[in-house]
C-alpha cells in the first residue's frame, strides 16, 4: 500500500489504486472508485477534511471536494510545459531551458501543512513543489537531494521534513526555504516514513529518529 489517509472524522478511508483513488465509508460499507488521469501515488487529506489530494504518475495533484468527491477545476503541476523544464529551474539559476523536452517526474508524495494553506508534492526529480492549496497558485519550491519518498510537517509548520530515494531525511526551514544542517539515513530505502512527535520536538523515520 502506498498511502492511504483518513477523513477528519475518521469516517472515511482513501487510498490510490492501479488507476483511481478509493474512498471507503468503512461504517455503512460504501465504496467509490474515482478515475484518475494517471497512476495514483498517494493521497492525502486537509486537515479540515475538506480535499483530498493525490500526487499522479504525470507530474500533476488532483485535489478532490471530500464532500462531493469531484475534482477541483485546477489541476495543479510543478511542470511547466511551456519550457519543457521543472519550475525553479529557468529563473536565477543562470540555465536556459532544455533543447529537448524532458518528461514529467511523478508525484511520490503529498502533504498538507497543519493550517491546511499549503500542499506540499514530492517528485522523482528531487523537488519538493508547493501550491495554495485553495487557490492552487504555485509557491516557491524546494530542491533536494534525490527522489522524494516521504514529506512530513511539524505540528507548527514551521519544519518540513523530506526523505529521499537516497535513504536520507533533511529538515527545512519553510518560511525561510533553508535545509537545516541535520542530514541522517534511515534504513528505509524509500524515506517513506515519516512523521512528527506531538509536540514537534523529534522526528520519526523508518529505522531513525532525530530531535
Amino acid at each position: 500500500m502506498r498511502g492511504i489517509a483518513f477523513d477528519a472524522d475518521g469516517r472515511r478511508l482513501a487510498f490510490p489504486g492501479q488507476d483511481r483513488v478509493v474512498v471507503w465509508d468503512w461504517k455503512t460499507d460504501e465504496v467509490w472508485g474515482l478515475p484518475n488521469t494517471e497512476y495514483p501515488w498517494h493521497v492525502a487529506v486537509s486537515p479540515d477534511g475538506a480535499l483530498l489530494a493525490v500526487g499522479s504518475g504525470n507530474g500533476t495533484v488532483l485535489r478532490r471536494d471530500l464532500t462531493t468527491l469531484q475534482p477541483l477545476p485546477r489541476v495543479l503541476e510543478g511542470w511547466d510545459a511551456r519550457v519543457g523544464s521543472r519550475e525553479g529551474e529557468r529563473a536565477g539559476g543562470g540555465r536556459s531551458p532544455p533543447s529537448e523536452p524532458e518528461e514529467p517526474s511523478p508525484i511520490y508524495r503529498v502533504a498538507f501543512s497543519p493550517d491546511g494553506r499549503v500542499l506540499a508534492g514530492g517528485s522523482q526529480d528531487g523537488t519538493v513543489y508547493r501550491w495554495n492549496a485553495d487557490t492552487g497558485s504555485r509557491l516557491p519550491s524546494l530542491p533536494d537531494s534525490a527522489g522524494i519518498g516521504g514529506l512530513a510537517f511539524s505540528p507548527d509548520g514551521r519544519l518540513l521534513a523530506t526523505g529521499t530515494l537516497d535513504r536520507r531525511v533533511s529538515l527545512w526551514d519553510v518560511s525561510r526555504r533553508r535545509r537545516l544542517r541535520r542530514q541522517l539515513t534511515t534504513n528505509d530505502g524509500y524515506g517513506g516514513v515519516l512523521a512528527f512527535s506531538p509536540d514537534g520536538s523529534s522526528w520519526h523515520g523508518q529505522g531513525r529518529r532525530g530531535g
